[in-house]
């Protein structure tokens, strides 16, 4: 078995820089043999072609019964978006029609199976992969590989991400019934007989599944290739102190940022003396916009890559995570650390965590002594969290570098990836002892 065994990576989002997820997971496999990984995946998202052996995506299409009854039969109404229609208000109306009829659908096309089209299956026979790694995510996924780890006669390794095995829904953009919640945990309890070795986003995650399913779990986050070598520069106090906010605004944190900004407007009230920079990416440019235009001490500054957060960072001197405390969605996030915090914590920036404290990232933030937690809500000890973090450089600089001493013990590129892939040739290695158990 070679150091760098060949992945088989089965994913609804592929290696990208244009998710949490894509990028993620890219960090992760960065620098992995493109001769010892391929993947194959289900969101309409782009993709790294040259990073592969081969790089195929699924779609409803090639689901069971539409692959086998012919042209036809494929659902294009729900997964096309080539129709041609010149008014604007027409279009709109569309894709939210069509947004709405996939949220409808998405519940009955989940407990359809996938069949490979041919040319795909033969060229995984001719890729002849030692393990599959995959964030599950659905039913349909979590057979595919189980189905895929079967036939290949290999080991999988699911890398759980967020708590949607509890929840089986992403707030405000999937959902699932109690069916499928039953059916959903009995596929991924019989995946769990091709598992040697769980992965999770966070040690609290970690822990929780360990016991959940009775096999180790290693936690893997994203990973960052550098951090601040030097001492930050020291704030110009004629300036106003800048907090940024970098991430997606879904799962409602748009609204937990609003808090954040009535508390800055309020001490601004008698000069600017801190002013927040959002990035976000294009998909959440609109909230953005919206939530500049309350104050004009607020800025949206774009969309940014992940190769240039790292230079932004530079420029600010305090971070900012939110979560929502929606129940629904607290379930949901409850054991996710946040793809940007170890980017943070290089930036060597104090972090404000705002949400649920008991959430994974606001611990971590916590328990690091990287940074201060405030319970969703609460804007009396909001208002006081950030007035401090305005007024005392000393503590500002106490909080940055504890973030950049867990940055480099704990989040290092090198470092992690080697560990990622000491495990998963641990997982390929232990093959034929997992599928003795199936």
């Amino acid at each position: 078995m070679k150091n760098s065994p060949k992945i088989l990576f089965v994913n609804g989002e592929p290696l990208s820089n244009v998710s949490a997820t894509g990028i993620t997971v890219s960090n992760l496999l960065k620098g992995w043999p493109r001769d010892s990984i391929a993947q194959i995946y289900t969101a309409n998202l782009p993709t790294n072609l040259d990073g592969c052996v081969f790089s195929s995506r699924l779609a409803a299409r090639d689901l069971w019964p539409f692959a086998i009854l012919g042209p036809n039969s494929k659902p294009n109404s729900i997964v096309s978006t080539n129709s041609v229609v010149t008014n604007p208000v027409s279009v709109a109306t569309k894709r939210s029609l069509r947004a709405k009829l996939q949220y409808a659908c998405t519940p009955l096309l989940d407990l359809l199976p996938y069949r490979l089209p041919a040319s795909l299956v033969k060229q995984i026979d001719e890729f002849q992969p030692d393990v599959i790694y995959s964030l599950l995510g659905n039913i349909r996924i979590t057979r595919l590989v189980y189905d895929l780890g079967r036939q290949l006669q290999i080991p999988v390794v699911p890398h759980f991400m967020d708590d949607w095995l509890t929840t089986y829904s992403v707030p405000d953009k999937s959902t699932g019934t109690w069916f499928h919640r039953i059916m959903l945990n009995r596929s991924v309890q019989r995946l769990f007989n091709h598992v040697p070795l769980g992965m999770a986003i966070g040690e609290m995650m970690a822990e929780e599944y360990s016991r959940k399913f009775g096999c180790d779990f290693l936690p893997f986050m994203n990973p960052v290739d550098s951090v601040l070598n030097e001492k930050r520069i020291a704030h110009n106090l004629s300036a106003p102190l800048v907090f940024v906010y970098v991430g997606g605004l879904h799962l409602r944190r748009d609204e937990a940022l609003l808090d954040v900004i009535h508390v800055l407007s309020d001490i601004n009230r008698d000069g600017v003396v801190a002013e927040l920079h959002i990035y976000a990416p294009k998909a959440d440019g609109e909230k953005a916009t919206q939530l500049a235009g309350l104050s004009p001490s607020v800025h949206y500054c774009g969309s940014v890559g992940a190769e240039e957060v790292a230079e932004i960072l530079t420029r600010c001197d305090v971070a900012i995570h939110v979560e929502s405390t929606e129940p629904s969605i607290a379930q949901y996030t409850r054991f996710s650390v946040s793809t940007k915090i170890p980017q943070y914590f290089a930036g060597g920036l104090p972090v404000l965590a705002y949400g649920p404290v008991v959430s994974a990232s606001s611990s971590y933030i916590e328990s690091s002594k990287a940074g201060v937690s405030i319970d969703g809500g609460n804007k009396s000890p909001l208002h006081s969290a950030v007035k401090r973090l305005i007024a005392d450089p000393q503590w500002r600089e106490e909080l940055g570098v504890a973030a950049l001493n867990v940055a480099r013990e704990r989040h290092l590129g090198e470092r992690v990836r080697e560990a990622f892939a000491r495990a998963l040739l641990l997982a390929a290695s232990s093959g034929e002892r997992s599928h003795a158990r199936a």
